[in-house]
């Protein structure tokens, strides 16, 4: 063979070995089914979340459609939650995610003032504690519109990783949701809304306090991800 044939079928040789090699590589990276034993993980964990705790009752609400088309969600737990120390009950949220993109339009900065019209009044930083486990996050202050006087609301809320890291805003949800080696844990959230907003903010933290140490296991579930993993 002259070397003017052998350049003729160097390069299509090179294209062939190149796609050859990019589609091994391919069958090493992650897929959905790698993470199947630690959504299952989770999953039981929600099911066996209390009803009755530290005096307080929980009585499950549906999801709205919406959310739920948006969320695409392994685990939604909308909960109304009553206690005889808070004059109007609450409503606690957790929502864990196959597809940690699939939480990006579900955030209170932009979901409460985008879908539901509410006016953001106020964001601080907070820790919780869920039992032993600190818990980093958001309250912000909604007023429900824009007029004078206007009804008020809290929502406290945080985000969490499936490596066990509590985080209090979404740039570490887009992170994961843009790492395809870690995309496919997913990620989820957790929000307390408060209706009363003159609940002075000690009562606040003792209510998400409580709240969050009966669900703790949820909680450590979540971030679970890494004992599926092997040094």
């Amino acid at each position: 063979m002259s070397f003017k044939n052998a350049s003729y079928f160097a390069a299509p040789l090179c294209t062939a070995l190149l796609l050859v090699g990019v589609f091994a590589y391919s069958l090493t990276l992650p897929t959905p089914k790698d993470a199947e034993d630690y959504h299952a993980r989770v999953m039981t964990a929600s099911e066996s979340m209390p009803e009755n705790f530290e005096g307080w009752t929980a009585q499950e609400l549906p999801m709205e459609s919406g959310a739920m088309e948006l969320l695409k969600p392994n685990v939604a737990i909308r909960l109304r939650l009553s206690h005889p120390g808070y004059a109007t009950p609450m409503e606690f949220l957790i929502v864990q995610c196959r597809d940690a993109r699939d939480l990006a339009g579900h955030y209170p900065p932009k979901c409460y003032p985008q879908v539901n019209g509410y006016v953001a009044l106020e964001a601080n930083e907070r820790t919780w504690r869920a039992g032993e486990l600190d818990v980093p996050g958001m309250e912000y202050r909604f007023a429900l519109s824009s007029q004078p006087g206007a009804p008020e609301r809290y929502v406290l809320h945080f985000m969490m990783l499936p490596d066990g890291r509590i985080v209090r805003n979404i740039d570490a949800i887009y992170e994961a949701g843009a790492d395809y080696l870690r995309r496919h844990h997913g990620a989820a959230q957790c929000q307390l809304f408060i209706r009363d907003a003159s609940l002075p903010q000690e009562a606040r933290d003792r209510a998400f306090d409580e709240i969050l140490t009966a669900y703790a296991d949820l909680i450590h579930a979540i971030g679970s991800a890494g004992h599926d993993t092997t040094p």
